[in-house]
């Protein structure tokens, strides 16, 4: 087990409580406060006391002020070289690979504020120092995975993998690179592979399921998401890829479920409400999508669909006068569609507004949208228009 300066100093320290054993582990912003304070006087007390530096710099870390981290490890840094040629600073049990520790940290912290160039200096400097570190190896692959540079970043994650066969985080970015890179079949196993040593991590449950939506396998997505959320039961997006699973198997009255969760906990998910509306219409609640529509389109500008499925629900019920304005909205905002071509050639059909008619049903029957036999028939006298 790899532990932080800064749990060793609480373990050695009476009157601290031990708050955490490995990087991520929770520590109370508060208690990180004090060790804060009472570090920084140790340090002006005497300038050369590499523990308080490091653990300052730890701190801001876990704060995430990294750019504070990095200012203290530099500070950490310069006080290492300054007392290197002391035999008894030598054979300190803090000092024991802390100059690895401090530059790992340093690249950790420009690799959050996103200066990858400076990231990767530090990275590549503590990698000559120790080759065989897994959270290093780790750490150099997510830069990479950040670079968009996936061969790289899958290199490092099985180096990492190869120096600590039960690690978690090698297996589990492993399987997120391959994700992106759409190698479906690699991605579930590293995520089964991740499962087998963290089975309580919501996320791999998660992203197991969202392959399954994509690959159209909708009952093993909506299994892996009942996974996820027994773990994680207040997260909106994990409810959201269900009710996308259940809804794309038409299993739409448990799929209302998860949109009423996900508007919920989520107000302003419109791609729910929108799912919603979906799932009412499928169900012939033509009342209860109607008004999700309405309320999309009053509060979302930049709607488009909700005038699309508004638009034919009044075709549909032969409302003709409310559905071509909408119509022609969602025509106007991009959408193009065979069927929304069909309905408004139909729409002005039924003006007789014959040359906009034979306009839109070229274009529906470029799109090989099916014809009624009334409008087949009037689709082949619209060369002469």
């Amino acid at each position: 087990m790899k532990y932080s300066y800064l749990f060793l100093y609480f373990l050695m320290c009476p009157g601290y409580l031990i708050f955490g054993q490995e990087e991520g582990s929770a520590v109370g912003k508060a208690e990180l406060e004090d060790v804060v304070r009472y570090h920084i006087k140790e340090l002006k007390f005497d300038p050369q006391n590499l523990e308080s530096a490091i653990i300052l710099m730890e701190s801001y870390y876990m704060m995430t002020e990294y750019r504070k981290a990095i200012l203290y490890a530099n500070i950490a840094q310069d006080i290492y070289q300054n007392r290197i040629q002391d035999t008894l600073f030598q054979s300190s049990f803090f000092n024991t690979k802390a100059l690895f520790y401090v530059i790992q940290t340093r690249g950790k912290s420009r690799h959050k504020i996103a200066d990858y160039r400076k990231a990767k200096i530090d990275y590549l400097d503590a990698l000559e120092m120790n080759a065989r570190d897994s959270d290093l190896l780790v750490d150099i692959g997510n830069l990479y995975y950040n670079l968009e540079k996936f061969d790289s970043a899958l290199f490092y994650f099985k180096k990492a993998e190869m120096e600590f066969q039960d690690g978690f985080k090698s297996k589990f970015n492993m399987a997120n690179t391959y994700y992106v890179l759409k190698e479906y079949d690699s991605a579930l196993l590293y995520y089964d592979k991740s499962i087998g040593i963290k089975g309580d991590f919501p996320y791999a449950y998660f992203y197991k399921g969202s392959i399954y939506n994509e690959l159209g396998s909708y009952d093993s997505a909506i299994e892996a998401f009942n996974k996820a959320i027994q773990i994680w039961p207040d997260k909106s997006e994990i409810y959201f890829r269900r009710g996308f699973a259940l809804q794309s198997s038409g299993r739409y009255e448990d799929a209302l479920w998860d949109w009423n969760t996900v508007i919920f906990l989520d107000s302003q998910n419109y791609n729910a409400l929108r799912n919603r509306a979906i799932a009412y219409i499928e169900l012939n609640d033509n009342k209860s999508a109607l008004a999700d529509l309405n309320n999309l389109i009053t509060t979302n500008s930049a709607e488009k669909e909700a005038y699309y499925l508004r638009g034919k629900l009044y075709y549909n019920n032969r409302k003709f006068r409310k559905s071509l304005p909408d119509l022609e909205v969602a025509n106007k905002n991009g959408m193009n569609t065979g069927e929304l071509f069909y309905m408004l050639g139909d729409l002005y059909r039924r003006k007789k507004e014959i040359p906009s008619a034979c306009l839109y049903f070229m274009k529906a029957k470029k799109m090989e949208y099916p014809f009624s036999e009334k409008n087949e028939k009037l689709l082949k006298e619209c060369n002469d228009y």
